[in-house]
């Protein structure tokens, strides 16, 4: 995974685990075939090879969009604390599934917030 900037990030394959602070809301990671945007929580993210994806929440609320091949935003759908969806190109759609097929990491911050100086 690559920081583009502090609130957004893009994950090529893979697996990825945040816990984005409540000052970072709107953080935003990006798979090959969707975009996830945080809204104050605490998610879980796998990419296959074949550039569908899961999404899964532990705590709050994102917003998942399927992105098309240039970009444009496909369909999106709202994702709630214990819940988790599947993206996938073909057919286009966003699914909710009971449970993740894959194990993921370890929740660790991804952004984190300015520690206060001492004087």
């Amino acid at each position: 995974m690559s920081a583009s900037e502090v609130c957004a990030a893009t994950m090529v394959k893979g697996k990825a685990a945040a816990r984005i602070p409540p000052g970072a809301r709107e953080f935003i990671l990006n798979t090959p075939d969707a975009a996830i945007v945080d809204l104050g929580t605490e998610f879980a993210v796998s990419d296959d090879d074949g550039g569908d994806s899961e999404v899964h929440v532990v705590d709050g609320e994102v917003e998942v969009s399927l992105l098309g091949s240039n970009g444009n935003n496909l369909t999106s759908r709202r994702v709630t604390e214990s819940n988790s969806v599947r993206t996938s190109g073909q057919p286009v759609a966003l699914r909710p599934i009971d449970v993740p097929s894959v194990t993921f990491p370890g929740i660790e911050p991804l952004v984190s917030p300015p520690s206060p100086r001492s004087t």
